[in-house]
C-alpha cells in the first residue's frame, strides 16, 4: 500500500515501509543506499531493495498511462477498481498481439 504526502509543490509517493525516505531534503536514504552498495556490492543492493522489480514496473505504468490514460473516470472506488482492471486487460491484450510466439528449438548437430 502506498502513501501520498504533499510538500509545498512536490508530490511524493512512497511505499509504507520506506516512509522515512519521503522527506524532500532527507539524504539519509541515498546515504543508506551508498553504504549498502559499498558493503554488499551493486548486485547485492539490487537484490535486497527489489531494484529489478521496480525497473520493470516503471515502464509498465508508462505504457498504461500512454495507452489507457493518466486518470480514472469513474467516481466510486469499486468502479475505479473495475476500470483499472479493464484497462490492464486491454493493455495485456494489446501487448500479446504484438509479441511473437516463440518456440524453443533443440540444437541438434547433424
Amino acid at each position: 500500500m502506498a502513501t501520498m504526502k504533499t510538500y509545498r509543490s512536490s508530490l511524493t509517493v512512497s511505499n509504507v515501509r520506506n516512509t522515512k525516505q519521503t522527506e524532500p531534503h532527507d539524504a539519509s536514504g541515498r546515504l543508506n543506499n551508498l553504504l549498502l552498495i559499498a558493503a554488499r556490492g551493486r548486485l547485492g543492493w539490487q537484490k535486497q531493495t527489489d531494484y529489478g522489480r521496480r525497473a520493470l514496473v516503471e515502464p509498465a505504468l508508462g505504457r498504461y498511462k500512454a495507452i489507457i490514460g493518466t486518470c480514472l473516470r469513474a467516481r466510486s472506488f469499486s468502479d475505479q477498481q473495475t476500470e483499472a482492471a479493464f484497462g490492464v486487460a486491454v493493455l495485456n491484450r494489446v501487448l500479446d498481439a504484438g509479441r511473437p510466439d516463440s518456440v524453443r528449438r533443440l540444437n541438434i548437430a547433424a
